[in-house]
């Protein structure tokens, strides 16, 4: 990743580039001689304002997320958003993955599909009533959604790689929902329907149990002003803890729509966010030199407990 400066630095740059920017050229613009023409004179005005400026690599926001409370407007749209998500993302790509097993007949709004987008709208809604005092940390991921050029090649990679892997995983496990259907000529069990709402249901609360944690959780992995060292609450079970709660996702979600093989290609996610930590754990070294190496000693494991 590129080296990243504060924004306290960055606008001191720019003050700096202004100040000492050539007055001479500026103040020409006044007076000036009656060779010029209009034509010129504007051309002069466009190189000016194009001189660069001095080149900073920080991927902070321009404007940092700020601690006062949501307002109205941002409620409204945290709510639209998380009502959004499952109506325009899950639907489609299940019935999608359905209609590909079930082709010419339209399938039908089976068990599992019903109770997927039950327990996810049920779980995005809660998920943003827990986080209406956290104004912080909802700014901070609704402003870095995706990573930018500045930021690593690992995180584009990862970024691409999960764009494409979760949607056909999605569609993957309604498919092989109405396939095992199809081939036992009976419904998938209602007990492992549960069991996998339960555990996707638990993945969303265990997710804002560390970002209610850690303020400095975001979307993407980059470098913070005045990033803290979080070592408590979930933290003290593996280092990235958010990472733990996909697994809960991992296995959820493929129960939940009525799918054993569905598993498969979810499953695949983990390895991506070992792929991630490397890049996220050489920032954290760089970032607390002294600390973090200690904190590695005390918590041994990065993503599960007890095997990795």
């Amino acid at each position: 990743m590129d080296a990243n400066i504060s924004k306290a630095n960055t606008n001191n740059l720019l003050e700096e580039s202004l100040t000492h920017a050539p007055r001479q050229s500026l103040t020409s613009l006044h007076h000036l001689t009656a060779q010029e023409t209009p034509r010129e004179v504007a051309k002069d005005r466009r190189t000016i304002h194009r001189q660069p400026l001095p080149r900073a690599t920080c991927i902070l926001p321009k404007k940092m997320p700020s601690t006062e409370p949501l307002t109205t407007a941002e409620k409204s749209k945290l709510f639209l958003i998380v009502i959004a998500i499952p109506t325009l993302f899950y639907i489609p790509l299940l019935l999608a993955g359905a209609y590909v097993r079930t082709y010419p007949k339209l399938p039908g709004l089976w068990f599992g599909f019903k109770l997927t987008i039950a327990t996810l709208t049920v779980s995005y809604i809660v998920s943003a009533a827990l986080m209406m005092d956290c104004p912080h940390i909802v700014r901070l991921r609704m402003h870095k959604k995706a990573p930018d050029k500045n930021d690593s090649m690992t995180e584009r990679i990862f970024f691409t790689a999960g764009r494409i892997l979760i949607p056909l995983s999605i569609t993957f496990a309604a498919w092989d929902a109405k396939r095992y259907e199809e081939m036992t000529g009976h419904e998938f069990d209602h007990s492992l329907h549960y069991f996998g709402s339960s555990l996707l249901f638990f993945c969303f609360i265990w997710i804002i149990y560390v970002l209610r944690t850690n303020q400095y959780a975001s979307a993407v992995v980059f470098e913070q002003k005045d990033h803290v060292l979080i070592t408590s609450g979930p933290y003290r079970v593996v280092r990235h803890p958010m990472y733990f709660g996909v697994f809960f996702f991992v296995l959820g979600y493929p129960l939940c729509v009525g799918s054993f093989w569905g598993i498969l290609p979810l499953a695949t996610l983990p390895v991506l966010l070992a792929f991630r930590i490397s890049n996220e754990e050489a920032i954290l070294v760089k970032t607390f030199p002294g600390a973090y190496p200690a904190y590695k000693e005390k918590v041994r494991y990065r993503m599960i407990p007890f095997i990795f």
